[in-house]
């Protein structure tokens, strides 16, 4: 592959997602991220660097991200859960919210749909929490490169809240054929500590 900017590598990986990553390709691949995700719960380093901190941030996933019951394995091993939701666009604004994914009352449609088509986010009457109560970050992307920076979608939300919680352990999770892309960081890139795919997790520190 000798593509080298991001903006070449997401459109190469969109059009991925729509040719290669059927229904049966992500069922498929579910049981691998839980297993994968049930390893670095488990993991010495991981642990130490949680802490008193049991709160992990999840995603609520976009069609082509990973999508598995992280929620219930988290909650089986005494964590609790909470997911981000915009506040402010232009400013890529995030906050963290105390919601689940299993009761929809908790849940509300994205008013400016423009840049998130099929996204749903936590409502603004949900609790809110302060960043630096978490303890670890799942971080959807739709690559990594070697030295574990994301390539997002170019919004902007991740890089500014990723510098808000330098507590927490970030565990960015991708589909295992974009999880070492050659590309370079732009200075503003916050890179993760763990990369995790339905085939293996690595430390990449």
């Amino acid at each position: 592959m000798t593509l080298k900017l991001k903006s070449d590598f997401r459109q190469h990986i969109r059009a991925w997602h729509k040719e290669q990553l059927g229904f049966s390709e992500r069922l498929d691949a579910q049981a691998g991220f839980v297993a994968g995700l049930d390893q670095v719960l488990s993991d010495s380093r991981v642990l130490g660097q949680v802490g008193e901190r049991r709160t992990v941030l999840l995603y609520a996933p976009l069609s082509d991200e990973p999508a598995f019951n992280a929620e219930r394995r988290l909650r089986d091993q005494g964590f609790g859960v909470a997911y981000p939701r915009i506040e402010n666009k232009s400013e890529a604004l995030l906050s963290v919210r105390r919601v689940s994914l299993e009761n929809p009352d908790d849940w509300a449609p994205l008013t400016d749909r423009s840049s998130f088509a099929d996204l749903s986010q936590p409502g603004d009457w949900t609790p809110c929490l302060s960043a630096q109560e978490i303890g670890m970050v799942l971080v959807p992307a739709l690559g990594f490169n070697l030295q574990g920076y994301r390539l997002g979608r170019g919004k902007g939300f991740y890089d500014r809240f990723l510098g808000q919680v330098p507590q927490a352990v970030k565990v960015g999770v991708v589909w295992a054929e974009w999880s070492m892309l050659p590309f370079d960081a732009d200075s503003w890139d916050v890179p993760v500590d763990v990369v995790l795919t339905e085939q293996q997790w690595r430390w990449v520190k």
